[in-house]
């Protein structure tokens, strides 16, 4: 196929954007409950227009303050730069050289932002957070979580970044969005919820020595947890 002279020009970046939007989307999807919209655009209200993105998660998620939801709520928001280390995007060193990378290189995003006032209540409140961290500054820690929790959906990132990509190129005002329905294809429904992995234990009345055994997601802070899909 041949390539436009605009394909040639900003393709690698409609490639990055759709990456990182899809990142958002499989962690709301997974965490929030379900994504509301995700798309990419060039935006004509800028003089010679600019490239962005977004995602929203399901707008009916409940925000609570405790360890597992804080947690879930900071992947959401590092989940885009989190698929940008996944799929290659930044080059081929290790998890923590690329999650430091993102932090200076990228301090001032808003999805940095929001991670760094989560971070700041998680080391206020939870002992159990500082130990885990120990001399990573917040949005590292974070970024790390948030690979380990996407990794296992890489290839359903991928997919849906395509479907969005070929969308953007598709349209004549070079605009695509997915909705739920077009996530679901992909990804499947969202869980009704996550429990903690000892939760979902006690509810099906499995001995704590077997926990490992659930199709659980273990983060960095050490935070077990599976779909309560699994144990409804």
């Amino acid at each position: 196929m041949k390539l436009s002279s605009l394909q040639r020009r900003i393709g690698k970046r409609v490639h990055e954007i759709c990456l990182h939007e899809c990142g958002h989307a499989v962690a709301n999807h997974l965490l929030r409950y379900g994504t509301y919209v995700l798309g990419v655009e060039k935006a004509r209200w800028k003089h010679g227009g600019t490239l962005q993105g977004w995602c929203y998660g399901n707008p009916h998620w409940k925000r609570t303050p405790d360890l597992g939801k804080l947690l879930d709520q900071g992947i959401c928001h590092l989940a885009g730069y989190a698929a940008e280390i996944l799929c290659g995007v930044l080059g081929d060193y290790d998890l923590e050289t690329l999650a430091g990378g993102q932090v200076i290189f990228h301090d001032e995003t808003a999805d940095l932002e929001a991670h760094f006032e989560i971070g700041v209540d998680l080391w206020r409140r939870f002992p159990e957070y500082r130990r885990a961290i120990g001399d990573l500054e917040h949005a590292e820690a974070g970024l790390i979580d948030a690979v380990h929790f996407l990794r296992p959906y890489r290839e359903e990132i991928e997919k849906m970044a395509a479907t969005l990509e070929e969308k953007f190129w598709a349209s004549k005002d070079l605009y695509a969005v997915l909705f739920p329905e077009d996530v679901e294809r992909i990804i499947g429904v969202p869980p009704s919820g996550m429990l903690s992995v000892p939760e979902a234990a006690r509810l099906l009345g499995i001995h704590r020595k077997k926990v490992p055994a659930l199709p659980g997601v273990v983060t960095f802070s050490g935070v077990h947890r599976v779909p309560a899909s699994l144990v409804a």
